[in-house]
């Protein structure tokens, strides 16, 4: 998913704005995760972080998103 930073300059002001399919996915996630608990999908973590344990939490129906998404909870790394 892609996304966009906008920024706005209004008086004294600057505000800056993300959109995006990204952004709209970790939003979701967010609502989606239990106090303390951070979530990611699959694709997520095949990609950009192989070496994180994580554990399937399963496909869930997310708005905005037409597929369903793989769901992964991310665990604490042993050290």
């Amino acid at each position: 998913p892609r996304s966009t930073l906008l920024y706005t300059l209004f008086p004294y002001t600057t505000l800056f704005r993300s959109i995006g399919r990204a952004v709209n996915l970790a939003a979701r996630l967010c609502s989606l995760a239990d106090p303390g608990e951070v979530l990611a999908t699959k694709e997520m973590m095949t990609a950009l972080m192989v070496n994180t344990p994580s554990e399937s939490v399963g496909l869930r129906d997310i708005d905005g998103f037409a597929e369903l998404v793989e769901v992964v909870r991310l665990e604490m790394p042993d050290f």
